[in-house]
């Protein structure tokens, strides 16, 4: 009898020198893909420090240092859905401007990449607005369930 592969890979990994809860940020990554209909996937999430966030911004052509960076993989891998990158201290920062926890800061933007990666985006307003509904949706269920 053959192997059946599992419908998510979701690898987690952190850089930070903060203690990160990686099995839990690994379940809501695949409560975001299963409402968003992502029956196979393989994603990477790196919690990552300001100075690696810096060089990995750099290189995708950012300013500097952010929040959050979604990586799509392209062309003939059709279950390898991409990379998110997130940099804990930054997130942390940036919590309260939102009126949010840095865990549930680090949650919404974990599930804005997930959807970023699904191929929405908030190029004009009404995208934007679909787009943040969306999120405003999965979240409140992650919420009741995690």
């Amino acid at each position: 009898m053959g192997r059946t592969a599992k419908p998510y890979a979701i690898t987690c990994t952190q850089t930070t020198r903060q203690p990160q809860q990686l099995a839990r940020i690994s379940s809501i990554a695949k409560s975001a893909l299963e409402q968003l209909g992502v029956r196979r996937a393989e994603l990477n999430i790196a919690l990552v420090g300001e100075q690696r966030m810096r060089t990995i911004a750099l290189a995708a052509g950012k300013n500097g240092p952010t929040n959050v960076l979604a990586f799509p993989y392209r062309e003939g891998k059709e279950d390898m859905l991409g990379d998110i990158v997130l940099c804990v201290p930054y997130v942390k920062k940036e919590a309260k401007q939102y009126g949010r926890t840095p865990r549930e800061h680090l949650v919404a933007l974990l599930v804005h990449a997930i959807v970023h990666l699904t191929g929405r985006t908030h190029e004009t307003d009404r995208k934007a607005d679909a787009m943040e509904a969306l999120e405003r949706k999965i979240l409140n269920r992650i919420t009741k369930n995690h």
